[in-house]
């Protein structure tokens, strides 16, 4: 679970998930952990959204740039 969080050294949020995922399928948890780890997958999944959010949206201001640039005469 650590190496899902931000900051820690051996941050690899993918390979966390791959990790809790296998943890939650196979392993006989107690029901807090198996909260908990549901919890910070959830958590994961909502991250991942927000940042091809942000992907998205920063690949269109680029391109909105560029038609502008191209508007004024090609200036850059």
């Amino acid at each position: 679970m650590l190496r899902s969080l931000p900051g820690h050294a051996g941050h690899a949020p993918t390979t966390a998930r791959e990790q809790m995922q296998a943890l939650l399928d196979t392993a006989q948890l107690a029901l807090p952990e198996q909260r908990l780890l549901r919890l910070r997958l959830a958590d994961l999944k909502r991250e991942m959204h927000l940042e091809n959010e942000l992907q998205q949206r920063e690949q269109r201001l680029k391109s909105l740039i560029e038609i502008e640039r191209d508007l004024q005469g090609g200036v850059r």
